[in-house]
């Protein structure tokens, strides 16, 4: 899974394909922190080139963390807490929303 976008980001670059990277997830404290790796192109990330951009989100709030991964969300996406990151990216996170899923 990976998203095709070009975001120019402020640093004048423009990364077009964008991969999540990591994530934590605190089931009890009901937090999450996650990362979205930003890479010039598709064959950048496949030949193991650094990403050119890093976006690191937060979940603080416990209503919206049960949103994403509460137990009956995360059956809908087959336990996969990647794939609930990309459908929170793509509904909330400002440039993704038209992303091209990959």
């Amino acid at each position: 899974m990976a998203y095709n976008k070009a975001l120019s980001k402020e640093n004048g670059v423009t990364p077009t394909y964008w991969k999540v990277s990591g994530y934590n997830i605190g089931i009890v404290a009901k937090r999450a922190s996650f990362f979205i790796a930003g890479y010039l192109t598709q064959e950048d990330r496949e030949t193991g080139k650094q990403p050119i951009y890093l976006i690191q989100y937060n979940i603080y709030d416990s209503v919206k963390f049960d949103e994403i991964f509460s137990t009956s969300e995360m059956d809908k996406l087959s336990n996969n807490p990647v794939k609930a990151i990309y459908k929170y990216a793509k509904e909330n996170i400002e440039g993704f929303q038209d992303a091209t899923d990959i």
